[in-house]
């Protein structure tokens, strides 16, 4: 199989903070890989995001319970060249 990029993966960007001592995952961004399966989310504050992508997302991600389900990792730091 070759390593091929896809495009039109839909991809969210979630943050969790603590509300009352339960956590709570809020969608920060969302977008679709381009042709080279590259994909940009603008407009993120600082912090720490877990990233959800697949053909449909259904919201799972913020339906869980805990961070088993983390499909992946970003970190933004300001004013850094992107």
């Amino acid at each position: 199989m070759r390593d091929e990029p896809i495009e039109g993966v839909h991809v969210v960007a979630l943050a969790v903070h603590i509300d009352d001592g339960r956590k709570v995952w809020e969608q920060a961004g969302r977008t679709r890989t381009d042709e080279d399966g590259e994909f940009r989310i603008s407009n993120l504050t600082p912090g720490t995001y877990y990233l959800e992508a697949g053909p449909k997302l259904r919201s799972s991600f913020l339906n869980a319970r805990s961070a088993t389900r983390q499909l992946g990792f970003a970190a933004y730091y300001a004013g850094t060249p992107v």
